[in-house]
């Protein structure tokens, strides 16, 4: 069996088209979440429930890039602009695949600076409506 690697060269994330490679120096480069839960489940006070299903649950993806690198300015001038976000996610190793549309740069978050071992940061959240998860 095979190890597989999660390494910042196995991935591909594509923003508006630019391809991302300036990650930061934190734990992990990328980090998905949903926004919305698929399903909620409501109790009522008489002891009765009922289900609540999302038909998109959205995404967000919190995007570490290195403080003052081509990226970090590239993601900086879409949140400036207002821009609408498309973005495409692969991992080679695994084929495991995100695109999504419909999204928006929500904030930039952190900057981490630091010297020696300490993490060096530039955070962007990114929300998106739309995502098709293989």
């Amino acid at each position: 069996m095979s190890l597989i690697n999660y390494s910042p060269s196995q991935i591909s994330f594509i923003l508006n088209g630019r391809k991302i490679t300036n990650w930061g120096q934190g734990d992990v480069c990328l980090k998905f979440e949903n926004i919305m839960d698929k399903s909620k489940l409501v109790q009522c006070q008489g002891g009765g429930a009922f289900r609540s299903d999302v038909i998109n649950q959205g995404k967000r993806i919190s995007l570490n890039l290195q403080p003052g690198s081509p990226d970090a300015s590239y993601a900086q001038g879409l949140l400036n602009s207002n821009a609408n976000i498309n973005y495409s996610y692969l991992i080679f190793s695994t084929t495991e695949t995100v695109t999504g549309y419909d999204g928006v740069i929500a904030n930039n978050g952190d900057t981490d600076r630091g010297t020696g071992e300490s993490n060096t940061n530039k955070v962007f959240q990114i929300d998106s409506n739309r995502n098709i998860e293989t």
